[in-house]
């Protein structure tokens, strides 16, 4: 190895540990040193990666995406779509869920036995009967509870009522989970104002400054930076719960209950498929499209009905 290549890898690591040591203190995009990932900053990252693919740790790039090529002049950084599912309720959630807990246990406030079987044995009612946690892993090897994704926002929303009575109103890690809780409320709104998303914008870097200062040990995920990008997201596409990948993981879940022959995998998941579409076709009610009293029109007699009736064919 030359000296050129020391002096190089020395730079990279330098640039890897200045990012990282950034991610810990920029809570907001209005900060100064925040960089976009624009198409001309992508583009010079794409050519020093073909000279040098040793930068794809620094860039996080490895390579210019195919969908760049498309005819409808796409770019993959003008994506301002984030999958809230698993950056919170995966991520962000459980991991901070679970210091708030440790918290809890550490300050004699309740016992680990105690604190899972509130946790089991609480009402989560009607609603939330089928959601509730199976179980939480308070081991200190991973930053998450054990949890899927729905278990996971059912927990966070009650943990105010399983623990409420356990801890002081005026204490910081209590404000922490009500701000947490405040956060997911907005971003999982089907329906949000400017106001929420000027809103959203501080709460998110209050919730972020005060992670900081109750865990100065503990580091902000990459999870976390990608909340600082919501409230602009928003603007652009609208609520961000249009977008997750919820249903499909719904759609997807009976393929990975069944695909267990691995020797024609496609064939055992079309046949379940198709089993699970004539049963929900033979159990469906059509009652609920029957209506009371209606009246009824041809489409001629409605305002600009002519047109409708030549764009449907009728």
């Amino acid at each position: 190895m030359t000296c050129w290549d020391l002096w190089n890898l020395s730079v990279q690591l330098i640039s890897i540990g200045f990012f990282k040591e950034e991610v810990q203190s920029v809570f907001t995009e209005d900060h100064s040193g925040l960089i976009f990932h624009s198409k001309e900053v992508h583009t010079e990252h794409c050519k020093a990666l073909n000279e040098n693919p040793k930068l794809r740790s620094i860039y996080g790039v490895k390579k210019s995406s195919v969908l760049n090529s498309l005819q409808y002049q796409y770019h993959c950084t003008d994506n301002y779509d984030d999958n809230i599912m698993h950056d919170l309720l995966e991520g962000v959630v459980q991991y901070e869920l679970k210091l708030f807990f440790e918290y809890l246990v550490k300050q004699d406030y309740v016992s680990l036995n105690t604190l899972s079987d509130r946790i089991q044995s609480f009402n989560y009612g009607y609603t939330d009967r089928k959601n509730k946690p199976s179980g939480v892993k308070m081991d200190n090897k991973s930053k998450h509870l054990g949890l899927n994704d729905i278990q996971s926002w059912c927990l966070l929303h009650n943990t105010p009522l399983i623990f409420g009575y356990v801890i002081e109103r005026n204490k910081n890690h209590w404000n922490f989970l009500l701000l947490l809780i405040q956060i997911v409320n907005v971003v999982f709104s089907y329906t949000i104002t400017d106001g929420m998303i000027c809103y959203l914008k501080h709460l998110i870097c209050d919730h972020h400054t005060l992670f900081k200062e109750l865990f100065p040990d503990k580091r902000l995920i990459p999870k976390h930076h990608l909340m600082i990008h919501y409230p602009r997201y928003i603007k652009k596409i609208g609520p961000l719960i249009h977008m997750w990948c919820m249903r499909f993981e719904a759609k997807h879940h009976i393929f990975k209950r069944c695909g267990k022959n691995f020797k024609n995998l496609i064939k055992p998941l079309v046949k379940q498929h198709q089993h699970q579409l004539a049963f929900n076709y033979e159990n469906y009610c059509f009652r609920r499209f029957e209506f009371g009293p209606t009246t009824s029109k041809t489409i001629c007699d409605l305002q600009g009905g002519e047109e409708l009736r030549q764009t449907l064919y009728f």
